[in-house]
């Protein structure tokens, strides 16, 4: 198949990358195991295909080029 002409590119911003890794840190460390933070890990970019392949399935924002 070809690649979708229409796929977003998404981009964190450093601000949430640190807050992801810093939840991923709590979760390990509360648990005392990977596992959760692992699904958590699965259903975030999960999220993140979904927005890249459907960049038009959520509403506007006031932020410029923003959804």
């Amino acid at each position: 198949m070809a690649g979708n002409q229409n796929r977003l590119d998404v981009k964190w911003t450093k601000t949430a990358e640190k807050q992801f890794f810093r939840i991923l840190d709590y979760w390990i460390e509360r648990n005392k195991s990977i596992e959760y933070a692992d699904k958590l890990t699965v259903i975030v970019w999960e999220r993140i295909e979904f927005i890249a392949n459907n960049p038009l399935a959520s509403v506007l924002t006031s932020y410029p080029n923003t959804r």
